[in-house]
């Protein structure tokens, strides 16, 4: 059998390590520990090895390339040529989760050296407070109009208020759902809220939209045979908005690796080769130490070692 070359033993390391990797994610809380020192060794293995990379060539032409991939990724940013640093414009990622980075090139013999950090934010919830809580007259009258047609006509407000109806409490639960949905409100519950209260979803009101309001329901037994509804509306303010808040900040070395990729590809198969075997040594070692099962409190204090 003729010699397995460089490129075939790099592929097959490469695979194995992905594929305990990905089998671990599936397996957890049973991954074996030897499984998981040979991931966190290639993991740390890679990381200093992207580390200590040297790029060969201007900075000019390191930071060309570095722009080339970000913008490849959807970042855009400023022209830049390496002096100083590169921060991109945000990139969303969703409505509420958007990201950046901060990319600095530094000189080391014999060339330089990039170090990529993302920084993540995350729009938190505007914080509200009670306006008002009142019962609302004209969506009972409407709700009284679906159950019995024409018997509201004569009544005021305070008697709509006080009406009792006599019927079937999901009957009368349904036409306050009926009436609320077309109305754009809608409730997680699908029982009658009998003597409890069911609130709706929180909607923004169209008049204002710094303001939210929603309703609050409960049917309530008057009797064997009789039920009082009970409808408020409550409305809150914003007291304040929306803001971005950075909730991570970390070198991204994944990013600084696909730029060796990118500019040296025989270097970043080397890191890979090299992390491979460090995550096969790791593993071997452990299965020798019949380091067989732990779980996965054991894993996460091994990483922060």
């Amino acid at each position: 059998m003729p010699p397995t070359s460089i490129g075939t033993r790099q592929r097959i390391l490469r695979s194995r390590t992905t594929a305990v990797a990905l089998l671990c994610l599936a397996a957890l809380p049973h991954c074996t520990c030897a499984d998981m020192r040979r991931n966190r060794a290639y993991n740390e293995a890679k990381r200093a090895g992207v580390e200590d990379h040297i790029h060969v060539g201007t900075r000019a032409d390191v930071a060309t390339d570095m722009v080339a991939l970000l913008t490849d990724r959807g970042y855009s940013m400023p022209e830049w040529n390496g002096v100083g640093e590169l921060r991109t414009d945000w990139h969303g990622q969703g409505e509420k989760v958007r990201d950046r980075f901060h990319v600095t090139v530094t000189e080391a013999t014999p060339g330089f050296r990039v170090i990529a950090n993302m920084e993540t934010q995350t729009l938190s919830e505007p914080k509200y407070r009670r306006k008002s809580r009142d019962r609302d007259a004209e969506l009972q009258a409407a709700v009284l109009e679906r159950v019995s047609p024409g018997a509201g006509g004569s009544l005021t407000a305070a008697q709509i208020a006080d009406f009792s109806y006599e019927v079937p409490s999901k009957e009368l639960w349904d036409a306050v759902t009926a009436e609320t949905s077309s109305r754009g409100h809608h409730f997680s519950t699908f029982d009658p809220p009998v003597d409890v209260t069911a609130s709706s979803n929180w909607e923004v009101l169209e008049s204002d939209d710094t303001s939210r309001v929603r309703y609050d329901v409960q049917l309530a037994r008057v009797d064997a045979d009789h039920l009082r509804l009970q409808i408020h509306r409550t409305v809150e303010d914003a007291a304040a908005p929306p803001t971005w808040t950075t909730t991570d900040n970390h070198r991204d070395t994944d990013t600084e690796f696909d730029l060796i990729r990118r500019r040296n590809p025989s270097v970043a198969a080397s890191i890979e080769t090299e992390a491979s075997q460090k995550g096969q040594e790791a593993y071997d070692k452990a299965v020798e130490r019949r380091e067989f099962w732990c779980n996965v409190v054991e894993s996460s204090a091994e990483k922060t070692k």
